[in-house]
């Protein structure tokens, strides 16, 4: 019986530790993205969002589209929910310029990565909306 409890007190200390740590929750990461084929422009657009990252870390987002392999990189920022936009055509500050034409094939790859640690935490890909007019 005190074994029993001993165990059942020293599971939850664990538990509690490693969550607070960030370790027990595994990171997650989200992509949407739009390109608009308009007769007066193009417009490129892609968001990524991380949940579940690690405390006491600055992250940043890599994203990349199309043949050219070029990633393009955010600002990084701290915290466990992150959201990285990447926009075409911007004024806004905390936004990410891409070429007009970025998303034009239609399929982005995104990665959040440690800043200075460069270590990957999580990626994904996602089929772009088209919007042709």
């Amino acid at each position: 019986m005190v074994f029993n409890n001993t165990l059942r007190i020293t599971t939850v200390a664990i538990m509690l530790t490693l969550s607070y740590l960030g370790i027990a929750e595994a990171a997650t990461i989200s992509v949407d993205c739009r390109f608009e084929n308009r007769v007066d422009r193009l417009r490129s657009k892609a968001t990524v969002r991380g949940y579940g990252l690690p405390r006491g870390s600055k992250y940043y987002a890599k994203i990349r589209s199309g043949s050219s392999g070029v990633w393009v990189s955010s600002k990084p920022k701290s915290g466990r929910r992150l959201e990285f936009e990447f926009d075409s055509h911007t004024d806004e500050i905390g936004k990410t310029i891409i070429p007009d034409s970025f998303l034009s094939d239609g399929v982005v790859v995104a990665v959040i990565r440690k800043f200075k640690k460069n270590g990957k935490v999580a990626d994904n890909s996602s089929t772009c909306e088209v919007r042709n007019k």
